[in-house]
């Protein structure tokens, strides 16, 4: 059936695909679904360890789902915590947790694959109202974990101080425009520890010491961000770019295609990036376009296939991927599976 799927997850040897009303998941080539209770929803989603996805599911309450346990959707016992949308959940240590809700605060919290242990409000009045003023989005840690770096969707990007209260928020240098209003809606680390902040329309950079953050282009709708060895590649809503990177810093950047790009992939020194209608291949420097009969949703490589969600079901698209051979089988990828 149609979903749009909000995130894909690995459990082991599960792949699972979470959507607002089911999760989908495929293990050894079987596909299954499980529905949320009562007509809920799944509003998020967070992999607490190899095994175990902890499922926000708002006025029902929370919920686990564990492959190795017969793929069942379970009640997560212990200690209540709100039923409030979660954005993000950080690890701070074994069965250790940080949850940052929207309208009830920030929690430290307990949770050991099955029940809450112990759940302790960290977050005074004034920071809870902060939180929901801002609108938190995302949540990541510093390279030493010593800070703790927020997106929002109505303030921009801040620091604070990895403590018992968190509080003190700081918005960084660079990350507010003349009205003071920079919508973030992701935040993530690279391997480096430099931290990509992507805004609503523009792409920022701030470095691992936490300096000032490196606006890279204003004006374009980020989606999604690849590198591979020298250039980052940004699937956006103008068009897929490539940035070359030097001293952390951006130069020269070029569009390889136009359109309104969703997501980017990579495989070995192979990207794949998609628009409601096609997906284009790039591969050292030639680049190649297949159209689809079918609305792409999203992307992602599992297993050395290129999975496809659509709003006509899910397909795998390019099997067998090799790290230096791109092949397509046919030139309307997914009209020959659907087939």
């Amino acid at each position: 059936q149609s979903s749009d799927i909000w995130h894909i997850e690995k459990c082991g040897r599960t792949i699972i695909f979470h959507t607002l009303n089911r999760l989908i998941y495929l293990n050894d080539e079987n596909l299954g679904s499980i529905e949320p209770w009562n007509n809920g929803i799944f509003h998020n989603v967070f992999k607490t360890s190899q095994n175990t996805l902890l499922i926000n599911g708002l006025d029902a309450g929370w919920f686990y789902f564990a492959p190795h346990k017969k793929f069942a959707l379970m009640n997560v016992q212990g200690l209540s915590i709100p039923a409030d949308k979660c954005y993000s959940v950080l690890c701070t240590g074994k069965n250790s947790f940080l949850f940052f809700f929207r309208n009830s605060g920030i929690y430290r919290v307990r949770f050991d694959g099955e029940s809450f242990l112990s759940a302790q409000k960290i977050s005074g009045k004034k920071t809870d109202e902060w939180l929901a003023e801002k609108q938190v989005y995302n949540a990541c840690f510093s390279r030493d974990s010593s800070k703790i770096i927020l997106g929002t969707l109505a303030g921009g990007a801040y620091l604070v101080d990895n403590s018992d209260s968190l509080s003190s928020f700081t918005v960084l240098s660079g990350m507010q425009n003349a009205t003071g209003i920079v919508s973030v809606y992701g935040v993530f680390n690279d391997p480096s520890f430099n931290t990509w902040i992507l805004g609503k329309r523009n792409l920022s950079l701030l470095p691992s010491d936490l300096s000032m953050a490196y606006e890279s282009f204003r004006g374009i709708t980020v989606r999604s961000l690849v590198r591979l060895k020298n250039e980052l590649f940004v699937a956006s809503g103008n068009g897929l770019y490539a940035l070359n990177i030097q001293n952390g810093l951006f130069a020269n950047p070029k569009i390889i295609c136009e359109g309104a790009f969703n997501k980017a992939v990579q495989v070995g020194d192979t990207l794949y990036a998609s628009t409601g209608n096609m997906i284009a291949l790039y591969h050292h420097g030639k680049l190649s376009l297949y159209d689809s009969p079918f609305f792409i949703n999203d992307i992602s490589v599992i297993r050395n296939s290129l999975w496809i969600s659509t709003q006509n079901g899910l397909f795998e698209g390019l099997k067998n991927l090799q790290n230096n051979t791109p092949t397509i089988k046919d030139k309307n990828i997914l009209q020959s599976i659907a087939s």
